[in-house]
C-alpha cells in the first residue's frame, strides 16, 4: 500500500512539475516521509519513473485484454477503443 501511495504522489508531482524538476525529497515531503524512508522503497528517481511507466503499461494491458476478449465488439470497434484508451494513458 505504501508503494502505491508513493507512485500516486510521484505521478502527481511529475505531471505538475516534470520529472527533471522533481526531487525524491519533494515526493517524500508530499507523503510526510523522510527521504531515507522513501529510498527504502525506491533507490532513485529513475527507478520510480520506471515503476510508474510499468504501472501504466499494466493498466493499459488490462484494458487491451478486456477489449480483445469482448465478443460484443466488432474488430473495428475494438481498434477504435484501443486507440482511444492508448491516447488516454499517454495523455
Amino acid at each position: 500500500q505504501k508503494t502505491a501511495q508513493i507512485l500516486l504522489a510521484a505521478k502527481a508531482r511529475f505531471l505538475y512539475y516534470g520529472v527533471a524538476k522533481t526531487t525524491m525529497r519533494d515526493i517524500a515531503e508530499d507523503l510526510g516521509l523522510s527521504v531515507g524512508n522513501l529510498y527504502l522503497y525506491f533507490s532513485n528517481k529513475r527507478e520510480l519513473v520506471l515503476a510508474i511507466a510499468d504501472d501504466w503499461r499494466s493498466q493499459l494491458e488490462a484494458v487491451v485484454l478486456e477489449l480483445l476478449n469482448n465478443p460484443a465488439l466488432s474488430a473495428s470497434d475494438k481498434l477504435q477503443q484501443l486507440l482511444i484508451n492508448k491516447f488516454r494513458y499517454v495523455e
